[in-house]
């Protein structure tokens, strides 16, 4: 064999083992949108990605961008794990005009992916303390509507 048949090789086995991985990454994280929406908490939460700020040299002009991971609830798709990127792009001088794009985990590029899932332990602790919050919130609710129904003489 010759040294271009054997790099058409190894390219080809890697290339099948990069997508292999890539897939089963994909599945991983199905997986844990899935659980997440069976849980059935309906809070919102982000966890913070990267962000990066800039400045262009020949004008001045300068911008940032920040990347989340956010398990929220996304018309028409419903709850899910989304990136999301919000930004300035610096052009109107006063911080620039408004950027974003939101889009599904598990159809992000592979990069994006890889540096989501790093994330997934800081957004379920999010959760957990929104959820935790939403309880007590909800139990104290519903005390003050029981204690008014009693004033009411309004029983169950």
């Amino acid at each position: 064999m010759d040294a271009a048949t054997d790099l058409r090789s190894e390219i080809n086995n890697l290339s099948a083992t990069l997508n292999k991985e890539s897939d089963d990454l994909t599945e991983a994280i199905t997986n844990f949108d899935r659980y997440l929406i069976d849980l059935r908490l309906g809070v919102i939460a982000t966890a913070p990605i990267s962000s990066s700020t800039w400045e262009d040299p020949r004008t001045g002009e300068a911008g940032s961008e920040e990347t989340l991971l956010c398990f929220t609830k996304e018309e028409p798709y419903g709850w899910g794990l989304y990136i999301i990127t919000e930004g300035d792009d610096g052009h109107d001088g006063q911080g620039g005009r408004k950027t974003g794009s939101m889009r599904r985990l598990r159809d992000a590029p592979r990069d994006e992916r890889v540096a989501a899932v790093k994330h997934f332990p800081a957004l379920l602790e999010t959760i957990k303390a929104i959820a935790s919050k939403e309880l007590n919130d909800v139990r104290d609710a519903r005390k003050q509507a029981e204690e008014f129904l009693a004033q009411l003489k309004i029983t169950k």
